[in-house]
């Protein structure tokens, strides 16, 4: 077997059960070479399948029982893997490889089993990961990875404050390692995790920056029309107006971070703020949706967001400003930017008249035409939990 080359489907799952016969029942060798004829190209040959098979899981998203039966196998493979290589003398690199595969593969057992409902089964795979990875000095965006994923079970539970801890700890991990070597979308997903268990918590403020936190962290380096800077930005949305009653000024980070970490951070009034023109309610269909009308200045246009009442998803759409005119028919929007705040307010209140829900997507319906907004509407789920369990990444 060549480990480099392309295998196919077939050959793949041969070589498998070739070394899961060969080796899986005799997994404590006595010798502390490469024992019972295991070779360094065996090594070699075991990592490129545990890749393969975790990678195959991976495009199944987990979610249904061929990925279970891949990632089945990828676990035999990879107990064999780090049971062999630690008998080699003098392998802490192969030990080290050996340990980041097993931490993948019990990640990624855990994501199944999350899938499934089977949280018991989940938290069992997280635990024995961070083991291995205590075992195999496992870097740090590894490590965190795997509190992510622990945060997500433990608040499934409704173990809150153990899941803050696991929270905080991924987000004091990212941060350091994110000075060094840059991980934003697991920095971002940090923040977001660690503000779902501080809402849990009322602890609203804190959880508050660390919304924001999340979602200016993935404006900046995704963009605004990244899936998952969408999510941030719908939740924080959906956040402020949940609290509303609530104060929500913070001009500090929580003294839950330590002072380095204190110092090297902009505090939220140096971040920018949502801009909120108008909120507003309207029904379709029975269901009552409430509506919030963002000012995007950069764009020169507005975002609309509708959530419906207790139900999911949420409808939303961009809106240039040179549209608002020509949909209200009243030339006085036409200098959008110039309007005070009681024109805003007016001319907010005409265009909701000419908003829809239709056929699954947010749409304007004016007198003498129907149209999409210019960048296609589309809808997204948000989860007052999380955005979902964070599976380890291709390797």
């Amino acid at each position: 077997m060549k480990a480099s080359h392309e295998l196919t489907l077939q050959n793949i799952e041969s070589y498998t059960e070739h070394y899961i016969e060969k080796f899986f029942p005799k997994l404590y060798p006595k010798s502390t070479s490469f024992p019972e004829d295991f070779s360094l190209e065996d090594h070699e040959n075991l990592k490129y399948l545990v890749k393969t098979l975790n990678n195959l899981a991976l495009q199944s998203h987990f979610s249904n029982k061929k990925s279970y039966s891949f990632l089945r196998k990828a676990n035999k493979l990879s107990i064999i893997l780090w049971k062999k290589t630690k008998k080699v003398v003098g392998g802490q690199e192969l030990l080290k490889a050996s340990a980041k595969l097993r931490s993948l593969t019990l990640n990624n057992l855990a994501c199944y089993f999350k899938g499934c409902d089977k949280l018991l089964a989940a938290l069992e795979y997280l635990e024995k990961a961070v083991k291995i990875e205590e075992k195999g000095s496992a870097e740090d965006y590894e490590i965190a990875t795997t509190l992510l994923n622990l945060t997500v079970i433990k608040s499934k539970l409704g173990n809150h404050e153990e899941a803050f801890n696991k929270s905080l700890e991924a987000v004091r991990i990212l941060e350091k390692a994110d000075e060094e070597k840059e991980m934003p979308e697991a920095l971002a997903t940090s923040y977001y995790n660690h503000a779902v268990e501080l809402e849990y918590l009322q602890r609203i403020n804190e959880a508050k920056l660390f919304y924001e936190k999340a979602y200016n962290l993935s404006k900046r380096k995704f963009g605004e029309s990244n899936e998952s800077t969408q999510n941030f930005l719908e939740k924080l949305v959906q956040f402020n107006f949940t609290h509303a009653s609530c104060d929500l000024s913070i001009t500090s980070l929580p003294s839950t971070l330590n002072k380095s970490q204190k110092s090297s951070k902009k505090s939220v009034t140096e971040e920018k703020k949502l801009d909120i023109l108008y909120q507003g309610y309207k029904s379709f269909s029975g269901i009552r949706f409430k509506f919030f009308f963002l000012d995007k200045p950069s764009k020169s246009a507005i975002k609309i967001l509708a959530f419906p009442e207790n139900k999911y998803p949420v409808y939303r759409m961009m809106l240039e400003y040179n549209r608002i005119y020509l949909i209200c028919k009243n030339k006085d929007y036409k200098e959008f930017k110039t309007l005070d705040k009681n024109q805003t307010t007016n001319c907010m209140l005409e265009l909701l008249n000419y908003l829809f829900i239709e056929k699954g997507s947010l749409i304007i319906v004016s007198d003498e035409s129907r149209a999409r907004p210019t960048s296609a509407s589309y809808q997204t789920e948000v989860n007052k939990s999380r955005t979902g369990i964070y599976p380890k990444p291709k390797q």
